[in-house]
Parts: structure tokens; C-alpha cells; sequence
């Protein structure tokens, strides 16, 4: 975040400066005088670049907790300076999300304004959910109850970031406001985005978290209809079980890959295949710009697994190349001799 950032060399400059002052620190009327110019930058710059409109312009020198977070920011800067703590630009940036989002929310409990239009405000949003910060998420949701557009659109954001991180706690929250103030219509589309992202990143939690707040499986949406894929290209066994037991489709179609057999096949997930199959995947699907499962450069277990399950030896790919031809073509002959075993057709090659 810009904004971030400048506080950032704001305050690194000073730490510059301090650890090369053989004088004694910073006396407490001094540490009062920086608390007041971080504050004033904060007021004039940050918040305004954040989207968050503020009228109680007397919080500049008097509001004692926000005085007493910077104080506490300032205080822990100086001992990290003193010890000479390594990595200390980190330490420092974790600092300023935690002082950022203290602020925030005792600002917007104070009677602050969001504006919600605000692209830079969208970024604190996705931040938070990031960082898993349940009170900011649930004062910015409260501001576009009234404003369908907007709270679904911050839902989707929220639903994205956190499920990338895995906060289940904020997870919940999202659902039970999409449950009670977000369109029927869209319940769907926020579950399916969900869906997809925790099918990815193997965050089983979430998934039953959307199944038990109505996340439909055999839903046509997009998302929805891509996260057995999801979980079957990145190996997530245990996802696939997951989401097979709970009626997902099986050969639904999506990316390049097509099914999420052929995803699967191509990422030579053992494991999963038989999964797949035992639940009627299409061993013949050719959709996506792979091939059939069998046409993806495999290997012999997996070759033999699905020409077992009924899979056509002499399938082309999107360059009307068979089996045979592409296991020649990348003179994996061991592979050729069990097609040709299996009775692949040696007139195509």
C-alpha cells in the first residue's frame, strides 16, 4: 500500500537518525512531539488516500487512544533500534498494519465515514481480510448494508482474501451477512468463489463451512462447477473425497484442463484417478486444450489404469496426435510398446 509505505520511510528515517545520535533517546516531551506529526500525516494523508472521511477534526492532538497507539508504536520502534533487532523493516511493517487497523476501527466507531466508492479503501478492505481483521470487516459491512452493489461486491472481495489465508472465523461472518442482507440471487456466485479458492489451497474447514450455510455443489456457476477440477490439478485427495461425497459433478468442464480427470491424468495424481473413475468420470472427455486423459504425457500405471476404464487408445489431441504418436514424438518407447501391447492402431504413426 503507498500510503504504507511513506509512514514506512517516515519512521525508518527516523530510526536512521536515532541510532546514530550518541545523545540519550528521545525525552517524553519529544516522543509527544513525533506522536503529534505522525499523527497530523496520518489525519491529512492516510486517511484521506483510504477512503475514510472523518469530521471529529479534534481527534488531531486531543484523542488520548489514538495518541497512546502511536506512543506505543514510537516506544516499540525505539527499543528495536536499541537492541538492533534484525530484520526490523519487517517488524516495522507488521506494526503498521496492526496501528493502521487499530486506528481505522476507533475511527469508524467515533462516527467516521467510509467511502466505500473508494478504490484505496478496497485495498485496506482486502487487506484486512488478509490479515484476518474480524472488527474492521464487520464496521465496513455494516456501512453497505443499505447498498446492495457494494456489499456484494466487498462480500467477493472478502470471500477471496480470506479463504486465501484461511480465516474461518471471517469466512462465517461473510456467510452470515450474505445470508441476511446480500441478494438471494447472488448467494451462489459468493459460495462458488469461495469454493474455488479453498478447493486450491486444500482449506476442507471453509469447505464445509459453505456447504453448511447452503453452498450448492450441482449449482451451474463457474466457480463452483471448477472446484473439483481445482482440487483434483493441485492432488488435494482429500478435497476430492470431500467434494465428491457431497454430490459435486464429476465431469463438469472448465480451463484448459477440461475435467477433472483429465487435470488429474495430466498432473499424474495417482491417488485421485481412481477416485475419479469409481465416480463416473468421462474417461473419454476430451474437452480443454489437453486431450482425453490418456492422451496427457502419463505414465504407465496411469496409461494401463485407464485403458482398463474403457479409455479409446487411438484418441487425438488438439493436434489430431494419438497416444502412440506423442509417446514416439518424445521417445518415451517403454510408453509405445505398452500402447502398441494394448492394441494402439501403428498405421496412424
Amino acid at each position: 500500500m503507498r500510503v504504507i509505505k511513506e509512514l514506512l520511510k517516515f519512521c525508518l528515517n527516523m530510526v536512521q537518525s536515532w541510532m546514530h545520535n550518541e545523545q540519550p533517546l528521545f525525552l517524553k516531551e519529544q516522543y509527544i512531539w513525533v506522536t503529534r506529526k505522525c499523527l497530523s500525516f496520518f489525519f491529512n494523508v492516510m486517511l484521506s488516500n483510504l477512503g475514510i472521511i472523518t469530521s471529529i477534526q479534534h481527534l488531531y492532538w486531543q484523542h488520548r487512544k489514538v495518541t497512546r497507539i502511536l506512543l506505543n508504536f514510537f516506544l516499540k520502534i525505539m527499543s528495536m533500534s536499541m537492541l538492533k533487532i534484525k530484520n526490523l523493516k519487517q517488524h516495522l511493517k507488521k506494526q503498521l498494519r496492526e496501528i493502521t487497523k487499530d486506528i481505522v476501527e476507533l475511527l469508524l466507531e467515533q462516527g467516521a465515514i467510509i467511502d466505500t466508492q473508494k478504490s484505496q479503501f478496497h485495498r485496506l478492505f482486502e487487506q484486512a481480510a488478509m490479515y484476518g481483521h474480524n472488527k474492521f470487516i464487520e464496521i465496513s459491512l455494516n456501512h453497505c448494508i443499505n447498498d446492495l452493489n457494494t456489499l456484494t461486491q466487498y462480500l467477493k472481495m472478502g470471500f477471496s482474501y480470506a479463504t486465501h489465508s484461511g480465516h474461518e472465523d471471517i469466512i462465517e461472518m461473510l456467510l452470515e451477512y450474505s445470508m441476511q442482507h446480500a441478494p438471494a440471487n447472488a448467494h451462489q456466485e459468493l459460495f462458488g468463489l469461495a469454493l474455488n479458492i479453498a478447493a486450491t489451497k486444500n482449506c476442507n474447514n471453509i469447505i464445509k463451512l459453505l456447504l453448511k450455510y447452503g453452498a450448492d455443489l450441482k449449482s451451474e456457476e463457474e466457480n463452483t462447477q471448477k472446484a473439483l477440477l481445482q482440487a483434483a490439478m493441485f492432488g488435494h485427495k482429500d478435497t476430492v473425497e470431500l467434494l465428491l461425497l457431497n454430490n459435486a459433478n464429476v465431469n463438469a468442464q472448465g480451463d484448459d484442463f477440461g475435467t477433472a480427470l483429465q487435470a488429474a491424468a495430466y498432473g499424474k495424481h495417482k491417488a485421485i484417478i481412481p477416485l475419479l473413475l469409481d465416480h463416473g468420470a468421462d474417461v473419454n472427455a476430451n474437452e480443454g486444450y489437453f486431450g482425453t486423459a490418456l492422451v496427457s504425457y502419463n505414465q504407465q500405471d496411469i496409461v494401463s489404469l485407464l485403458i482398463d476404464h474403457g479409455a479409446d487408445i487411438n484418441a487425438h489431441d488438439k493436434y489430431q496426435r494419438t497416444p502412440l504418436q506423442i509417446a514416439i514424438s518424445h521417445h518415451h518407447h517403454d510408453m509405445a510398446q505398452l500402447l502398441i501391447k494394448y492394441g494402439a492402431d501403428e498405421s496412424m504413426m
